[in-house]
């Protein structure tokens, strides 16, 4: 039971990794380097909201108008 527990943990993990790095992969293919940074910042490092505002120097509305503006574009890549 544990060997089998230990063998799903890791194809779990290896599955998360593959998808974090195909997100990553996604994001870089952006071309507008701020929408890029919001998006990093929000699904690869997982800060919340007050933080990206802190570290880019955005407003609330200016980072979630960024966020709206990459996802659109992130749909279409």
């Amino acid at each position: 039971m544990i060997r089998s527990q230990k063998i799903f943990f890791i194809r779990q993990r290896r599955k998360k990794v593959q998808i974090r790095t195909e997100i990553r992969e996604r994001i870089e293919e952006l071309d507008n380097e701020k929408e890029k940074d919001v998006l990093t910042k929000r699904y690869i490092d997982c800060e919340g909201w007050n933080r990206i505002c802190d570290e880019t120097g955005y407003r609330w509305t200016q980072v979630h108008r960024k966020h709206s503006e990459a996802l659109k574009k992130f749909k279409m890549v």
